[in-house]
């Protein structure tokens, strides 16, 4: 390893965060923001080009400041499934706090959580078992998305 090299230890700055998981909040109109507003900072790991741009626009159209930290793999610089159409950058589109899986819900047996290079992995290894598992990719690790964890 070199200098042009680092390993971030994402879950240090996990630990480090205020998301109480034992706290099962109100969904109401308000709650993606209000739960924006009480985090103490957005951990990020966007796995693909047009999500970092909505998640980047994101902080910047935000009514408050918190800190962002963006966490994107080597692995997933030059990977089929690491790609964006140009219809996912223009106007209507939004950074997606949480992708679905294409597997059909009515099977499912299990939800997964999955971050960026775990999608890709975990997809392959899903297709070769054929295991009915129900693959959500995370993007916004803190605050969790708890909203959007529903099959």
């Amino acid at each position: 390893m070199g200098p042009e090299h680092s390993s971030g230890r994402m879950e240090r700055f996990l630990q480090m965060c205020n998301d109480d998981e034992e706290y099962v909040p109100v969904m109401n109109d308000s709650f993606m923001m209000q739960q924006l507003h009480e985090i103490n900072w957005f951990i990020c790991n966007p796995s693909t080009p047009a999500n970092m741009c909505h998640l980047l626009r994101r902080q910047v159209h935000l009514p408050f400041r918190k800190p962002l930290i963006v966490f994107t793999p080597k692995y997933l610089l030059r990977h089929p499934d690491a790609r964006s159409s140009f219809d996912d950058f223009t106007e209507g589109s939004e950074f997606q706090r949480l992708i679905p899986s294409s597997v059909d819900p009515t099977n499912v047996e299990k939800l997964i959580f999955c971050s960026a290079a775990s999608t890709a992995t975990g997809n392959k290894q899903a297709h070769m078992t054929e295991i009915s598992h129900f693959m959500k990719d995370a993007m916004d690790l803190a605050p969790v998305p708890e909203d959007k964890a529903t099959f």
